[in-house]
């Protein structure tokens, strides 16, 4: 799944991501190039700078398990994009997105 930034700027180290897999639990992927659990998601950035900008996206992948196996075809995937919450800011959805992952 690829998500793009439609406006604005995020820093990458206030990002969560979050992932629902055929309406199963939600999931937390990490930053594909930190990753040393073996998480069950991944996402990739298309940039090497500190911020998230207009234009640039990200591209969520299946870690170490296999959360669409393709029995059906394909998986339907919620991603929701959360801006973490720093001293007493709370967390703020700043998106959230359908998708159709096709195996």
């Amino acid at each position: 799944v690829h998500i793009k930034m439609t406006s604005g700027e995020l820093s990458w180290s206030l990002l969560k991501v979050s992932i629902v897999v055929d309406g199963g639990a939600s999931l937390t992927c990490v930053d594909e190039s930190k990753d040393t659990t073996n998480a069950a998601c991944t996402y990739a950035t298309d940039t090497t700078d500190t911020n998230w900008d207009t234009a640039e996206e990200i591209t969520i992948s299946e870690g170490a398990s296999d959360l669409c196996d393709g029995t059906d075809g394909g998986c339907d995937v919620d991603v929701t994009i959360t801006k973490m919450g720093v001293g007493n800011e709370d967390d703020v959805v700043l998106r959230n997105v359908e998708a159709y992952a096709a195996a």
